[in-house]
């Protein structure tokens, strides 16, 4: 009797077990539950970080293209935009500090090429609170509107022996030519060649006789390259053919609209019987001295000393006063000397015979006639770095047949940038002729009518701004660094 009862009394023990096994599942169960709801937090936590990130180089990718697009006194000093990656959605906050030459913060937005430098800040937010910051350190190369070229004619040019054109930023020193070009004996090019038609010119290009083209080659009409010519891009003809006889190359493509010769030669893809529009061109620009213009100039921190009168009057007074200049009988600054010729034929401004000039400020001599520079003349930046600009102002209906309107330098003309000493960077124009010649060494810009280079030159091209004529569109970028910095605590 008394087992029959302990037997029954054992049936609860099941429930027991089952109980027990059911709170372990249970407890289990719960475990799982926290870890997976731990680990969605964690993933969406992580998510958010990401896109956080990402957010923040959004916003530096922002001012990259905004500060290649957008002329400096038109730059924005902060940045704001939105990125969606459904179903979340981030901001950034962005921006600049902008940094001049010898590494001082100066105000944005910036005036004119002031700007060499730029330090970039961009927080990415993805949620209320979650944030990353991002930051870049940049250096600018001034984009110049219509002015990247180192040397512009726009009538048919030859070039001369031993020439060289560099560029001081790499491999930016472009020649256009509206007109055939011709270029032969020893002459070494940093950039691209541009030959454009012009009139009767159908834009053919001759490279001869160990010349070398650093970039690109694009003609308009036919190109023939002989005798040791190297082209180290791609060589395009738009309507004509393309002759490369032995041993010149193309270490890049070849495209014409007829056929290619000798593709031996060719190291790149060749392509025959393709026709296309011109290649890109430029237009003589029109430097007139107008009202606007002279306001510019004063706008940019120059005095205008105004010399007027007939015969050689005005030339002579200019010199006077920029040799007072030179040696400190007048103070220095940055003056544009402007030369008025009220009759007859307009007075020539000649320098010659070892005379030397200190440039102690920017000048700029703006001349109605003509600028001559030979025979053994220096000129020198002290002070600091200076720019030089040598003008014959533009005007319709010039006879420039005579050379009233030229301007010259030639037989050891010096534009001195020796190392450690300051910097000149010189700007050459005619609405005629510009010719150099005989070891003429500089930085700066050509433009004319008509350009004659016949040997020995020596060029690094740097863009100059004309003030009221040219100006910045926007910055090209090298990045020093991107990284990720600790974000600010916001109070």
């Amino acid at each position: 009797m008394l087992t029959r009862i302990r037997l029954r009394d054992e049936r609860g023990v099941a429930l027991v077990v089952a109980l027990l096994v059911t709170f372990v599942v249970l407890l289990l169960a719960t475990a799982v539950l926290s870890l997976s709801l731990h680990n969605i937090d964690a993933s969406g936590y992580d998510r958010r970080r990401l896109l956080s990130i990402n957010a923040a180089e959004a916003g530096l990718d922002a001012y990259y293209e905004t500060i290649e697009r957008t002329p400096p006194s038109s730059l924005p000093c902060t940045l704001s935009g939105t990125v969606s990656s459904g179903p979340n959605t981030a901001t950034y906050q962005a921006s600049i500090e902008v940094y001049n030459v010898v590494g001082a913060e100066i105000p944005c937005p910036p005036s004119g090429t002031t700007g060499v430098a730029a330090l970039i800040t961009s927080t990415g937010r993805a949620g209320n609170a979650l944030t990353r910051t991002m930051e870049s350190y940049v250096e600018l190369t001034p984009i110049y509107g219509g002015w990247s070229a180192a040397i512009f004619a726009n009538t048919p040019t030859t070039i001369g022996q031993r020439m060289t054109v560099n560029s001081a930023s790499g491999t930016d020193g472009d020649i256009f030519v509206n007109g055939d070009l011709t270029i032969n004996n020893s002459v070494n090019i940093s950039g691209n060649l541009y030959v454009s038609p012009a009139g009767a010119e159908t834009g053919a290009a001759t490279l001869s006789n160990l010349v070398t083209v650093q970039s690109n080659v694009w003609a308009n009409g036919t190109v023939t390259m002989s005798n040791g010519a190297t082209v180290a891009g791609n060589v395009t003809s738009s309507t004509g053919s393309i002759s490369v006889s032995t041993p010149a190359t193309i270490q890049g493509d070849a495209t014409a609209a007829g056929t290619v010769g000798s593709a031996s030669q060719v190291s790149g893809l060749i392509t025959q019987n393709y026709a296309q529009g011109p290649p890109p061109s430029q237009a003589l620009p029109q430097i007139t001295f107008s009202a606007s213009e002279q306001q510019e100039w004063t706008n940019a921190g120059y005095v205008i000393k105004t010399f007027s009168g007939s015969s050689s009057t005005p030339c002579t007074a200019a010199k006077t006063f920029i040799a007072s200049v030179s040696s400190g009988a007048e103070p220095a600054g940055n003056y544009v000397v402007r030369v008025i010729s009220t009759s007859g034929t307009p007075c020539e401004i000649k320098y010659g015979n070892n005379s030397s000039t200190n440039v102690r400020g920017h000048l700029a001599i703006i001349t109605d006639g003509a600028i001559r520079i030979e025979n053994k003349v220096v000129w020198q930046a002290v002070g600091g770095d200076r720019k030089l600009y040598l003008i014959s102002v533009y005007r319709s209906g010039l006879d420039c047949s005579t050379p009233y309107y030229n301007v010259t330098t030639s037989n050891n003309t010096d534009f001195l940038n020796t190392a450690g000493q300051d910097v000149l960077d010189v700007f050459l124009y005619s609405p005629c002729t510009v010719s150099l010649a005989n070891q003429n060494a500089f930085r700066g810009q050509v433009f004319g009518q008509t350009v004659n280079i016949t040997s020995q030159i020596n060029m690094t091209f740097v863009p100059t701004i004309v003030p009221g004529v040219s100006q910045v569109v926007g910055f090209r970028q090298d990045p020093a660094y991107v990284r990720e910095v600790q974000a600010e605590v916001e109070g």
